[in-house]
């Protein structure tokens, strides 16, 4: 009997471990999230850009993270410009977003368009994991509709693979 539940709390253990390591955040946990926290803060404000502008929130934030190939999950890097914006809306709490999810002109058009709510979606995750409400944050998805970058290489393909956050007032 002890061994059953000694292998009924192992396998619980196993189980939630598991599904700990398909957690998207797992870097939000605990001291590991404290200390990627710490690293990150904004730019220094521009000569001559109005604080709480768009202008400011491009150069202090940055407005865009780049994807991978037929990807939804967020680089470091992603997550640092992320958490840079999730600062800055701190500072302007009555500014609201609208995250924009892009793909690459590969694929199908139904296909892009889902993958590119499943960008926008992930970045928006990332901001509220990062203390700003979902309430502030709406997503949409172009596909491949609206390219950043004309081209068909591989070049062009990283650059239009995107979520661009826009401020709405």
């Amino acid at each position: 009997m002890k061994i059953l539940k000694t292998l009924s709390v192992a396998s619980l253990v196993l189980a939630i471990t598991a599904c700990d390591k398909n957690n998207e955040f797992d870097s939000m946990n605990g001291d590991a999230y404290s200390q990627e926290m710490m690293n990150v803060s904004l730019k220094a404000l521009p000569a001559g850009v109005e604080e709480g502008s768009v202008k400011d929130f491009v150069a202090r934030a940055g407005e865009k993270v780049h994807f991978d190939y037929d990807q939804y999950s967020l680089s470091m890097d992603s997550k640092r410009t992320i958490q840079r914006q999730a600062l800055w809306l701190k500072m302007f709490p009555e500014v609201a977003i609208t995250v924009e999810g892009h793909c690459d002109e590969r694929g199908t058009r139904k296909y892009n368009f889902a993958l590119g709510e499943r960008r926008a979606n992930a970045v928006k995750r990332y901001l509220v994991a990062n203390g700003i409400s979902s309430s502030r944050i709406d997503t949409v998805s172009y596909g491949k509709e609206k390219p950043a970058v004309a081209g068909h290489n591989k070049a062009s393909w990283a650059k239009n693979r995107r979520a661009v956050s826009v401020l709405v007032k």
